[in-house]
């Protein structure tokens, strides 16, 4: 997280993890929509590894719409 702090445009927060892909990317629909950092009909990224909680795994990029 504090490495990403310093990129451009990216809101990093921890949040404990879901147990599956669905689960995750309505959990990062809803903080988008909680901090305003998206609103409804906007699209966002989201990064994750398959399987989760393997640190270098990073295997997905999904472009999501809130």
């Amino acid at each position: 997280m504090r490495r990403l702090t310093i990129a451009w445009g990216v809101y990093p927060i921890k949040k404990p993890e879901p147990a599956n892909l669905e689960d995750w990317l309505e959990e990062a629909r809803t903080i988008a929509l909680e901090t305003e950092v998206a609103k409804k009909g906007d699209l966002i990224v989201v990064t994750a590894g398959m399987p989760f909680m393997v640190p270098g795994s990073t295997n997905l990029v999904k472009v999501h719409r809130v």
